[in-house]
């Protein structure tokens, strides 16, 4: 029997978060983390819309993509941090982001999540939910101008709490049009697009704001001046991309 598009979408998702799985437990990359920790935000973000015919989502792997959040963090840090100004703060954070790597994916973890992907993904063939097409068309497109209508309410007192709320507003609108335009239902690039560039410029302001809950945890632990000078311009960045980012801001 043919399975319906959101079928065979999920599986495929579910499908690369499994290959990810295998390639992390060999390198544990920044890059397959992060596609890892993607393909489950899709699958969570189109039950979210969907869900109401399909199996729920194990917690279990909600659980874990959480505690991943850390690795995550640390790497965009990493990336961002030039070693050769900043060595021994670059040191540190490598540091901490192994110890971060072996308490989020150690063997006996990966190996429990794997077989739970696994398991959902042949529970999900088995419910199959029915083919609604407009429906899922509706939904996505619905939530795409919730999100945009919040993104124009902006202003300059909108509490981090909000911001990073409304971040994932979009990223769920974002994921839910790339389903309905891949599946060929209907052509979503536009809404898409712009869907990105605002979750780019919320996801910039919540990524300083990360960098600098890191930066002054190992700050406590070591004085060291290097990183005081770092969180003295992110908290200068958060508020010049407050105001860069958000042109709607009053």
């Amino acid at each position: 029997m043919e399975r319906s598009l959101l079928t065979e979408y999920l599986s495929d998702q579910l499908k690369s978060a499994l290959g990810l799985l295998r390639k992390i437990e060999g390198d544990g990359e920044p890059d397959d983390i992060h596609q890892f920790r993607v393909s489950i935000r899709r699958i969570r973000s189109l039950l979210r819309l969907y869900g109401e015919d399909i199996p729920p989502f194990p917690v279990e792997i909600k659980q874990f993509v959480q505690k991943t959040n850390s690795v995550r963090e640390i790497d965009v840090l990493l990336s961002l941090i030039r070693p050769d100004k900043y060595p021994k703060t670059f040191k540190r954070l490598r540091n901490l982001r192994k110890k971060q790597y072996r308490l989020s994916f150690d063997p006996t973890a990966l190996q429990k999540i794997t077989v739970l992907v696994q398991h959902y993904d042949e529970k999900l063939s088995r419910s199959d939910p029915k083919s609604e097409p407009l429906r899922w068309i509706a939904l996505a497109e619905t939530n795409y101008r919730i999100a945009r209508i919040g993104y124009q309410s902006l202003s300059k007192k909108t509490p981090q709490k909000e911001l990073h709320a409304l971040r994932i507003r979009f990223k769920i609108a974002r994921y839910a049009l790339e389903f309905i335009d891949k599946s060929g239902l209907k052509g979503e690039n536009e809404k898409i697009a712009e869907c990105k560039v605002l979750q780019e410029r919320l996801g910039a302001v919540q990524d300083t704001f990360n960098q600098l809950i890191w930066l002054k945890k190992i700050y406590r632990k070591k004085l060291i001046d290097e990183i005081r000078t770092l969180t003295r311009k992110r908290e200068k960045s958060i508020k010049k991309l407050k105001k860069l980012e958000f042109p709607l801001n009053r």
